[in-house]
């Protein structure tokens, strides 16, 4: 399995315990949904190494599990910081305009107003929302994807359709707004 099959589930955050337990915290929507996991896959040196799930307990955004193979306190203080992942064949399908965030990229944007912007590159995660980065050739365009901005996923055309705020894209796009085209 290599990382980019995977989404990240979160981290072991310490060890519980003397019979080698670990404490995931799950950056998760829905730890609930993870209850009946069997296996995980834990980043070490640049790898993934799969482990079987013996039992786990679920506590809000937390997991106490028992891996497979990890029997003693000693061992499991070697994992403890690393990241967990799982397969991204595990994730449940969205529909509608619910996406995952490494769903996206590539995906034409196309806004209300303005018309096509440009290819979506990636969607950064801020504090407190998520931000389009378009690339209109070489130009980025930054678009918040705030409450009402998304109006349509096309999965299938691979298309996002929007309704970005008013005079946002022009900002990027219309002459006069980059710096090469400021000094001529």
């Amino acid at each position: 399995m290599q990382f980019d099959e995977c989404y990240l589930l979160g981290y072991i955050s310490r060890v519980s315990g003397l019979k080698g337990e670990l404490v995931f915290q799950l950056d998760v929507d829905d730890p609930s949904r993870y209850r009946t996991m069997e296996s995980v896959f834990i980043a070490k040196n640049n790898a993934l190494i799969p482990f079987f799930v013996k039992h786990i307990r679920i506590s809000g955004r937390t997991a106490t599990v028992q891996l497979d193979g990890i029997t003693h306190i000693d061992q499991a203080k070697a994992y403890t910081g690393l990241e967990l992942y799982m397969p991204l064949s595990n994730l449940p399908p969205l529909t509608g305009n619910q996406f995952y965030l490494h769903e996206v990229p590539g995906f034409e944007v196309i806004d209300t107003l303005w018309g096509k912007v440009g290819v979506l590159e990636r969607v950064i995660e801020m504090p407190n929302q998520l931000l389009l980065q378009v690339m209109n050739g070489r130009r980025e365009v930054l678009i918040p994807l705030a409450q009402g901005v998304l109006e349509k996923l096309d999965r299938e055309n691979r298309t996002m359709y929007i309704n970005a705020p008013e005079g946002l894209i022009a900002i990027y796009l219309s002459p006069g707004s980059s710096p090469d085209e400021l000094e001529n």
